[in-house]
């Protein structure tokens, strides 16, 4: 009956593991993509100030 138990127990935390993975992974595409945005934000940002003085 124990092992029942501790297995099931293992299996809740392994659950839960897989789970915060996946938001880590899905918090790190967002940050990469807001990253990529700001980038070329920045970028166009430079050649529109570089197309104005000339």
């Amino acid at each position: 009956m124990d092992e029942q138990i501790e297995d099931r127990r293992i299996r809740g935390i392994a659950r839960q593991i897989g789970f915060l993975k996946s938001q880590i992974r899905k918090e790190n595409r967002k940050n990469l993509m807001r990253f990529f945005i700001g980038l070329a934000t920045g970028l166009l940002a430079n050649v529109v100030i570089e197309f104005l003085t000339l």
